[in-house]
């Protein structure tokens, strides 16, 4: 069970016909310029894939964009894997429904390259705003939105701070140790489900910042024990800086190790803690009620 949102901040995919004077038959272009006469000569292994799921061989031209780099915990990689399979989608006239572009989105990621990590950002990236997702071993999938209205949009979009630690990092490594551990960390990982149960009923009433931040806190307390490497002593300090200053609880996002830190913190201390820690860039974000969308260019 997760608890979370869409934010906007996002990942741009643009897919054009290719041009038929080119001497290839695919580009794709992320920084630098890669070029293929066939699906299977590209490199690049989400592309690769997705272009094989929905069945284009060729013809097409495809350049990426994201507001944040990679490796942050921020589900980059969920909403790139997402966002290509949509536009892609759209390239050949179709259009799936949320629960298919994530259910294909978590399928290429994990059937096709074997990528360790759950099935949340790809969920969010297709769905959208403040959600709650409940994932079953029999590949059930139950959508919960959580409708806030707009004082307590409000009152988050004050009381979150979003801090990147300074450092991205692979999450795989992390993760698949993670997974060697469950068994012996069950009894933690089905406390957290509780943590994000009682999150989510708070969602529905009046939200007591104190209790939204101890929830993240106690969160972070059960986490950063399900396996090495998910906090060290940089993020255990920075941690503490933003709690020294006013902040009332928090967790590291993503698979830990570096990326982004959420901080719950009441509006009258924030400018308190951005103190504490400017050292530290911080993101300003808001909700975003979509998903991944299609937008056709003139």
């Amino acid at each position: 069970m997760v608890i979370g949102s869409a934010i906007e901040k996002y990942v741009y995919v643009i897919v054009k016909p290719l041009e038929r004077v080119c001497p290839f038959s695919l580009r794709f272009m992320h920084g630098t310029e890669e070029t293929a006469t066939s699906v299977g000569e590209l490199k690049h292994p989400i592309v690769r894939a997705a272009l094989e799921i929905v069945g284009i061989t060729g013809g097409v031209d495809i350049m990426t964009l994201s507001d944040v780099p990679e490796g942050t915990g921020l589900g980059s990689s969920g909403s790139f894997t997402v966002g290509l399979l949509n536009a892609l989608h759209a390239f050949v006239g179709c259009s799936p429904r949320p629960e298919v572009l994530a259910e294909q989105g978590c399928t290429l990621e994990t059937a096709y390259l074997g990528y360790e990590g759950g099935k949340q950002d790809q969920y969010f990236a297709s769905y959208g705003g403040a959600s709650r997702f409940e994932f079953f071993p029999n590949g059930r999938v139950i959508w919960q939105p959580i409708h806030l209205d707009t004082a307590k949009k409000r009152l988050l979009q004050e009381s979150l701070l979003l801090v990147f630690s300074g450092r991205t990092r692979p999450a795989d490594s992390i993760l698949r140790e993670q997974r060697r551990l469950t068994e012996c960390r069950m009894d933690d990982l089905r406390e957290m489900k509780k943590l994000a149960d009682r999150l989510y009923k708070h969602l529905l009433g009046d939200i007591i910042l104190e209790v939204f931040g101890g929830i993240l806190d106690a969160d972070w307390a059960l986490k950063r024990a399900l396996a090495p490497g998910i906090t060290d002593p940089m993020i255990d300090q920075l941690y503490e800086t933003g709690l020294c200053a006013g902040a009332l609880g928090g967790k590291v996002l993503g698979a830990g190790g570096g990326g982004f830190l959420l901080f719950c913190v009441p509006p009258n201390r924030r400018e308190s803690v951005r103190g504490a820690l400017r050292q530290f860039p911080v993101v300003d974000f808001a909700i975003q009620a979509n998903g991944s969308e299609v937008w056709e260019l003139p």
